[in-house]
């Protein structure tokens, strides 16, 4: 069986969906992987060292290459901010698909959505 492929970029007007890359490691820690409150429900435990970042980019960098387990990162274009992490495993027939905010993200999403709805 053919591996699945989708594509590593997916890109709107507001947002893009790329693959996590090491230069996102930074990041990737301190708005995620390290915060107790974002990993709380999460099914691997919290990092606690950019090492471990690094590592999870590094699976994630073999996971496309095999296609077994693809992960994107959801940037808002406006800010350049890591708000999600997405991460999809296909097991056909059927697929795993988890998503993840950053919980600083999600504060500013709702904020976002009170100003709107103000208007």
């Amino acid at each position: 069986m053919m591996p699945f492929r989708p594509p590593q970029l997916i890109e709107s007007d507001e947002i893009l969906l790329r693959p996590p890359a090491p230069e996102d490691a930074q990041a990737l820690f301190d708005e995620m992987l390290s915060d107790a409150e974002t990993m709380r429900y999460l099914p691997f435990p919290r990092h606690t060292t950019l090492d471990d970042t690094l590592a999870y980019i590094e699976e994630s960098r073999r996971g496309w290459e095999s296609g077994s387990l693809l992960r994107w990162l959801l940037v808002d274009k406006a800010t350049g901010n890591l708000t999600a992490l997405i991460q999809l495993e296909p097991r056909p027939p059927r697929a795993e698909i988890g998503v993840s905010s950053a919980a600083r993200a999600a504060a500013e999403s709702a904020a976002r959505a009170s100003r709107f709805c103000a208007n």
